[in-house]
């Protein structure tokens, strides 16, 4: 008898706790659809970020992909993977040469160098409207943001500029934390400082500030920023 009320309070405890993760799932779905929803009305066609290192840019991004199902525009590299990156979903991971040929025949649309040959860029052919594709990712510098506006890919009515300004001191203790052998915190700190002093705030529409942001903060930003539109 004992046995048979634990076992029932067991099963009771497991439809519950079962009952519980189905409707997180399903109020996840709703939500989606919803961001979706939102974005697809107001017509936008890119989400693009552009912040300087370690101030949570790629995990954001991450976030977006993954919780709202949207394609990141991948660029393509000439310097080492770091540790977990994957070829084909962080960059494209090419030689020099891959790149500086490409370079020279003009296939990019912006061409960044570090460190004399760690060489960033996305290939003008990347811009391309993709036939039923929702919106799309994309990482830009300041300069490159600019030219993307300038030469009408992205537009005030296209895209949604998100930026994460943070205190100096909390990017260098997360660069530092990184123990990255291949780059120096300070160095990457100071160019990233000065590849920022052009930003135009002007095409910013989403700043955020919280060093622990998180994806419904974004969001709910985003929502604002439509709805003032």
């Amino acid at each position: 008898m004992i046995l048979t009320i634990i076992l029932f309070v067991v099963a009771a405890s497991l439809f519950t706790g079962l009952n519980r993760l189905r409707n997180v799932a399903i109020k996840r779905m709703a939500n989606l659809t919803n961001a979706k929803k939102v974005l697809s009305n107001n017509k936008i066609d890119w989400l693009v970020f552009t912040a300087p290192g370690a101030t949570g840019k790629d995990f954001l991004v991450d976030l977006v992909q993954r919780e709202m199902s949207i394609k990141r525009l991948v660029s393509y590299t000439s310097r080492p993977p770091r540790e977990n990156e994957i070829d084909g979903v962080d960059y494209y991971f090419r030689s020099v040469s891959f790149m500086e040929s490409l370079r020279d025949e003009g296939a990019f649309l912006e061409f960044n160098t570090f460190k004399s040959d760690w060489h960033y860029g996305r290939l003008k052919t990347q811009m391309q409207p993709e036939p039923g594709a929702f919106a799309r990712l994309l990482i830009l510098d300041p300069v490159g943001l600019s030219n993307m506006f300038n030469e009408g890919h992205l537009t005030k009515d296209n895209c949604i500029v998100t930026t994460i300004r943070l205190p100096d001191e909390v990017i260098l203790n997360r660069l530092q934390a990184r123990g990255n052998a291949n780059d120096d915190p300070i160095r990457r700190w100071q160019a990233d400082k000065k590849d920022f002093s052009v930003l135009d705030k002007n095409l910013i529409d989403i700043t955020l500030t919280n060093p622990e942001f998180t994806l419904k903060e974004w969001y709910s930003k985003v929502r604002i920023y439509l709805r003032n539109q």
